[in-house]
């Protein structure tokens, strides 16, 4: 192992020039046939989570109501606490659906674009195109990780041969702030409701968890519209490098035809 990285290649590995000799056999590979259902379950997760929140309003509501002694009886107060849950959890399973296909088809995006970046040019990248992808699910280490790869395959995506010179734009350091904000958030908030309905009774307690659950779900809005915008940017990118290396078409020449006298 390198001792200035420890997550480099060994250098058995290495050619002479220090680039993986496998890096060389990289085919370019458009991104469209996955831009267009990763971006349609990118809209939908964030359709659903909005009506998802909606859900979560109407709990809001439904608790509020029961504060302020509104029920005419026990009876219309349980029949309506069971459909607000039931609204909350159809929703809930619809983006659990939505989201578990944009996770998959987000990580065969990334690891196409990884792979897309050698075949622009762009040479000793730290993150292999299978680890741009697996470092998400190593603990600790998918919390710096992912985002040092992604930010290499944009810089690898704007200039191949320079990608090392190039700055981090805001727009990762914000996509990456909100993934993290999320993950940690919404394990505080899990933890939080979790404590509340233990305790049925502490319904201000169920209110301000259904808020924070709100609040979670407005700042996956975010992070999918930014991911939604990396995704798209990071196309255009790839595929402007692409045509910049791709020769020109030589015109076809005819042969005349021959005259009739």
């Amino acid at each position: 192992m390198s001792e200035q990285n420890p997550y480099s290649a060994p250098v058995s590995a290495l050619s002479g020039d220090g680039v993986l000799e496998r890096e060389r056999s990289y085919r370019y590979q458009p991104l469209d046939s996955l831009n267009r259902p990763l971006r349609g379950l990118l809209i939908a997760t964030i359709a659903m989570l909005g009506i998802t929140m909606l859900t979560l309003a109407y709990q809001w509501w439904t608790l509020q109501r029961l504060v302020d002694h509104q029920y005419a009886s026990d009876s219309i107060m349980r029949s309506t606490a069971h459909f607000s849950d039931r609204l909350f959890a159809s929703a809930s399973g619809f983006l659990a659906l939505i989201h578990t296909a944009a996770y998959i088809f987000g990580g065969m995006w990334i690891y196409r674009a990884a792979c897309n970046v050698r075949a622009l040019g762009a040479q000793g990248l730290d993150d292999s195109p299978g680890w741009a992808v697996g470092w998400y699910f190593i603990p600790f280490a998918g919390l710096v990780m992912p985002f040092r790869a992604m930010r290499q395959i944009w810089a690898g995506s704007l200039a191949p041969r320079q990608w090392r010179k190039l700055p981090t734009p805001g727009l990762l350091r914000w996509w990456w702030g909100l993934w993290l904000g999320i993950n940690l958030f919404g394990m505080v908030v899990g933890f939080f409701v979790a404590r509340a309905k233990l305790h049925s009774s502490d319904i201000p307690g169920l209110i301000q968890g259904v808020q924070l659950s709100m609040l979670n779900y407005l700042l996956s809005i975010g992070a999918c519209a930014l991911f939604l915008t990396v995704v798209t940017r990071m196309a255009q990118m790839q595929a402007k490098q692409h045509l910049a290396m791709t020769p020109p078409a030589l015109p076809v020449s005819k042969w005349p035809e021959p005259s009739i006298a």
